[in-house]
């Protein structure tokens, strides 16, 4: 699978964004090993995850209750609560998990993406329920530095 995302990137240069702590979010990686079970692409493997979390009744929050050491878990499986952050840090356990390369932008060349991307989903999240807002992240190209 890693080959088909970036066929310019070795093994090594993604297996970064595979990496996980060990020892955290059992019920995440279990979720993750049933939604890959059948070794899909990982463009279908992000639609089942974004079918599993709209189906999920999650709610927007910003005073989303204290998470512990298996915060993935407790937000996916027990509040169902968060900001944008969960949602994020949620999706990229479960991708990472499900063997697809991920990761949470936090450089400064994409303080402007998420800005609009948390201001858009806050907007929706307050003022526009049912309305579909987000972007998909595509690889760099081969010219350009990850």
């Amino acid at each position: 699978m890693l080959a088909n995302l970036q066929p310019q990137a070795t093994r090594a240069a993604l297996q970064r964004w595979l990496t996980l702590p060990a020892g955290y979010n059992p019920r995440t990686l279990a979720l993750a090993a049933s939604l890959s079970a059948d070794h899909a692409p990982a463009p279908v493997l992000t639609q089942r995850l974004l079918q599993y979390l709209r189906a999920g009744a999650y709610s927007y929050t910003l005073e989303p209750p204290l998470l512990g050491r298996h915060a993935v878990d407790e937000f996916l499986f027990d509040s169902k609560a968060g900001f944008c952050e969960h949602y994020a840090s949620a999706f990229v356990v479960l991708m990472r998990a499900a063997g697809v390369p991920a990761s949470v932008s936090q450089t400064a060349g994409t303080f402007v993406c998420n800005h609009v991307f948390y201001a858009g989903a806050h907007w929706r999240a307050t003022q526009a329920p049912g309305l579909r807002v987000g972007f998909v992240h595509l690889p760099p190209l081969p010219d350009r530095k990850s």
